[in-house]
């Protein structure tokens, strides 16, 4: 086997390496993209059965003649509380309890 046949080997190697690469690359985004598509559609139908299921508690709330379940208002919020007053300054003199100086 000459020299240029194994240059051409390690080309011909290379080359099906890369197609082999490129073939999982692709087969694994063919995969994501099933994935994706499989957990969209799960999603929907839980949506889908969802709505279902408030239709019929909402066709059976009108049959009965009950009204929906609706929370109460809210109570008024109470009034701001007033500040409370400011403590008056007294007199350093007025809090002595020394008799006052001659």
């Amino acid at each position: 086997m000459g020299r240029r046949e194994r240059g051409v080997a390690l080309l011909v190697t290379l080359l099906m390496l890369v197609a082999v690469l490129l073939l999982g690359a692709s087969a694994s985004t063919m995969a994501l993209l099933g994935e994706q598509a499989a957990r969209a559609e799960r999603d929907r139908l839980v949506a889908f059965q969802a709505a279902e299921d408030a239709l019929m508690d909402a066709e059976r709330d009108i049959e009965s003649g009950r009204s929906p379940a609706v929370p109460p208002a809210a109570p008024p919020a109470p009034p701001p509380a007033q500040p409370a007053p400011q403590a008056q300054a007294v007199p350093t003199a007025a809090r002595s309890p020394l008799p006052p100086p001659d």
